[in-house]
């Protein structure tokens, strides 16, 4: 049959910063516009999660923008431990 791809999402395995535990870092969860609210997410984030125990992670963690209801609203649905309120800061390599 026909493969269709509904969204993507990509994480790396690493050490917390100032700890020997080890961490999966979620970099990206993204579902094709016409796929969205449909559970595509929530099945991504449910194999990151399966991966990250499978390789003895001690937790997952991500940040999103504070606008992206989408992205909150489903990180919220996953029970997450906590929540922290941050700032991300830019610095620009390459002179324009």
């Amino acid at each position: 049959g026909e493969t269709h791809v509904l969204g993507l999402a990509s994480a790396q395995i690493m050490f917390k910063p100032h700890s020997s535990k080890m961490a999966l870092y979620v970099d990206e969860v993204d579902v094709c516009t016409d796929h969205r609210r449909r559970g595509v997410g929530r099945l991504l984030m449910e194999r990151l999660r399966s991966i990250a125990k499978a390789r003895r992670c001690r937790e997952i963690w991500l940040a999103t923008e504070h606008n992206n209801g989408a992205a909150l609203g489903l990180y919220q649905s996953l029970g997450p431990d906590e929540v922290i309120d941050a700032r991300v800061f830019t610095f620009e390599t390459v002179d324009s």
